[in-house]
């Protein structure tokens, strides 16, 4: 499923994460995630692709249990 960087905020609260959580899971800072999900800055692909392969796979991991 393709993400779009709007949807970051919205999937990570499905997940019942914090921007914490979710940058150490990333390996990303905490400022970076709310930033990005405050529309005030465009991450790098590097980033970007880490925090979707995370989401990606914390969303896999979330049906499974389910």
């Amino acid at each position: 499923m393709p993400f779009e960087l709007k949807d970051i905020k919205i999937i990570r609260k499905n997940l019942e994460l914090t921007q914490l959580e979710l940058a150490k899971k990333c390996n990303v800072s905490q400022s970076l995630i709310t930033k990005i999900e405050s529309g005030r800055i465009d991450p790098s692909y590097s980033n970007a692709k880490k925090i979707f392969d995370t989401l990606s796979n914390l969303t896999k991991d979330s049906k499974l249990k389910a």
